[in-house]
């Protein structure tokens, strides 16, 4: 890919000449001096602001940034968000109507949208490839500084850093697009640290493993799905990541796993975070015993995060992420020195990439399929009452959202008759009984309007849905890591969605 598809740099900062002589002014003068200084040099960082927002917002190039905050919609904290009132300010309202100058005119994506990747001819065929997998722990410090590293030591780096990244991404369970950041691919340490974000669908490792043919693959993971580690069913998780492990590995590559940073005791506490991590040894062990290494890397130790630290709690800051990085680095190197004491992978050639077959356009949906013959869904009519508030597609870091509606539930007494062990909200008189439903409201494709029909349902308006409780959808686990808002504050009432919810961007 061509680095002009890449990174445009931010603009240096304004630098003054320093005076090769110093003039003595009058009052009057030295006045009149500052003045038009200090009117040319806010003229200039106004020229430069003006340049910076034209190049975020007014073409599809992202600058060199700071690294984005994390976000909702952590596996494991989706109920905790659901109910959580948004910090952003409020967006604008959705269109009432279609005929709104929203529906031709959609306003863009903070990232621009990239549907497929492209193969990336190597640098050099003596060279290693090392490809990097991560999530948001890479869109901190920790990844310019990590790939930094690799390439000083004689490596090519190519890095994908996924927002919520988690095996459950890449294997194929989720289709939605999703931040992502792309870092150049570097061959020498000063063209790292260079990268643009894009909005994407998650890339399985297959897919990245038939178009890049790394020698090594190194996942950065574990944030996002520690709750599923340690909870007493871990199976689906297990199998996922030991998937994801096997295929990295299944055209000859060494496969490295880097766990996740420590995170605050507010957060997750210590024996949680320890079961964590020895969960993802246990993964790892097969791959570790078959390479001869021990193949997972303990971050906490390295990366701790003290009750004190500011920020997220989960997500280091610059100059901890940076060490983390470091130590990180330098445990894939020896782990890679080692590798290449055998034989058959220091010699190891590349096959060439895989070119996946001719896809014709679809729904960046499509894929997701669901059964609900076995689950109990009851029919519901509902006059709204209150909507959530609808993200504004100029603020997200995603492509969809969900709203919660607060419904008056017009049929109770049959509702209530095949609802078993759910207990409703109603009216303090009782007269009234009410159902929040969980509708998509948001899905920016980029080529119509970004809102849903059902983000303009008027309030007072009836309809009839087929609805089901939320967590006994089966694709409560992916609507997990897609952004919720709920302005309610009736904690104990159950959330419900309809059973034709994929259905609904479209409707």
């Amino acid at each position: 890919m061509p680095d002009s598809d890449f990174l445009k740099k931010r603009p240096h900062p304004l630098r003054i000449p320093a005076a090769k002589s110093v003039l003595l002014f009058s009052n009057q003068s030295s006045f009149n001096v500052l003045t038009t200084v200090f009117a040319v040099l806010c003229f200039s960082f106004a020229a430069q602001s003006a340049a910076h927002g034209q190049a975020k917002y007014g073409n599809a190039k992202i600058e060199k940034r700071e690294a984005p905050s994390s976000g909702n919609g952590n596996v494991g904290k989706f109920f905790k968000n659901l109910f959580s009132r948004p910090t952003q300010p409020a967006p604008p309202k959705p269109p009432s109507t279609p005929s709104t100058s929203i529906t031709h005119n959609p306003p863009p994506l903070v990232a621009p949208i990239m549907d497929e990747l492209n193969a990336v001819p190597r640098s050099g065929n003596r060279m290693k490839r090392v490809f990097v997998l991560g999530d948001s722990q890479s869109h901190t410090e920790f990844g310019e500084e990590f790939q930094s590293q690799i390439a000083l030591g004689g490596y090519e780096v190519l890095y994908h850093a996924v927002k919520n990244g988690s095996p459950y991404y890449w294997n194929g369970l989720w289709k939605s697009p999703v931040l992502t950041r792309i870092y150049r691919p570097a061959a020498e340490p000063e063209s790292t640290g260079a990268w643009t974000e894009v909005s994407m669908r998650p890339h399985t490792v297959e897919e990245y493993v038939n178009l890049f043919d790394p020698d090594i693959f190194i996942f950065q993971a574990g944030t996002n799905f520690e709750v599923d580690l340690v909870s007493d069913s871990p199976t689906q998780i297990f199998q996922l990541t030991r998937k994801c492990i096997d295929t990295a590995a299944s055209r000859g590559a060494k496969v490295l796993w880097i766990g996740p940073p420590d995170a605050r005791d507010d957060k997750k506490s210590s024996e949680f975070q320890d079961k964590s991590v020895r969960k993802l040894q246990e993964i790892m062990a097969p791959i570790s015993e078959r390479q001869g290494v021990d193949s997972f890397f303990n971050s906490r130790p390295v990366c701790p995060m003290p009750n004190t630290q500011k920020g997220d709690g989960e997500h280091p800051m610059p100059t901890k992420a940076r060490n983390w990085a470091r130590s990180a680095a330098s445990w894939s190197l020896a782990s890679i020195r080692t590798f290449e004491k055998d034989r058959s992978f220091a010699s190891r050639q590349s096959e060439g990439p895989v070119q996946p077959p001719q896809k014709t356009g679809t729904s960046p949906l499509a894929g997701l399929k669901v059964d609900l013959r076995k689950v109990t869904n009851v029919s519901m009519k509902l006059k709204l009452i209150a909507k959530s508030k609808i993200a504004d597609p100029k603020t997200m870091d995603y492509t969809d959202s969900f709203s919660v509606f607060k419904y008056e539930i017009l049929n109770a007494t049959d509702v209530r008759k095949n609802l078993k062990g759910i207990e409703l909200t109603t009216s303090p008189a009782g007269d009234k009984t009410y159902a929040y439903v969980m509708h998509w409201t948001l899905h920016n494709t980029g080529s119509s309007s970004p809102y849903t029909p059902l983000a303009s349902k008027k309030v007072g308006s009836t309809s009839t849905f087929r609805v089901l409780p939320l967590e006994k959808h089966p694709l409560c686990k992916t609507l997990e890591t897609m952004n919720q808002i709920n302005d309610f504050e009736d904690f104990g009432a159950p959330i419900f969605v309809s059973s034709k919810l994929l259905e609904e961007p479209g409707l």
